[in-house]
């Protein structure tokens, strides 16, 4: 028998009850689990033709949903986001940063919810790039996407 005080509440306990309240506890955190918030409608990207949709599990349609998001914002944000890594990768010609030299890559960013711009050393950013010169460029250039995408980035 086990007893437990909460403020000014004493329980006793058998030891299987204290397993079973442990397991209920447990399972009972503050974060939810997938399987509940899964039940709420959701946007979805189309993966056939981009077009963005509100979806519920209730939806029997067999159609393959990729790229689930809470809100239409997150799911423009996300199709910006994967023009943006594409045009990345072939702006820079495929190169990927060495996050373990000490050369400056020079990066476009979120901060404080706007777009920034900076050089950073270790660190891994979604726009990254070898030199200033072609991040400016990047950042005039696909400007409205970044845009989009900034919730994201």
């Amino acid at each position: 028998m086990k007893t437990i005080t909460i403020k000014d509440i004493t329980i006793s306990l058998s030891d299987d009850d204290l397993v079973e309240l442990k397991k209920q506890l447990e399972e009972n955190t503050k974060f939810p689990k997938w399987e509940d918030i899964w039940k709420i409608s959701w946007f979805f990207i189309d993966a056939e033709d981009w077009d963005i949709l509100r979806w519920s599990l209730v939806d029997t349609d067999n159609k393959v949903v990729n790229w689930i998001r809470p809100t239409q914002e997150l799911c423009e944000a996300s199709i910006a986001l994967a023009k943006l890594i594409y045009l990345r990768d072939l702006i820079r010609d495929w190169w990927t940063p060495n996050l373990n030299d000490n050369a400056h890559k020079y990066g476009i960013v979120n901060y404080y919810g706007k777009i920034s711009v900076d050089y950073f050393i270790g660190h891994n950013l979604v726009l990254l790039f070898k030199d200033k010169e072609t991040r400016d460029w990047f950042l005039e250039a696909y400007r409205d996407l970044i845009t989009q995408a900034l919730p994201l980035i």
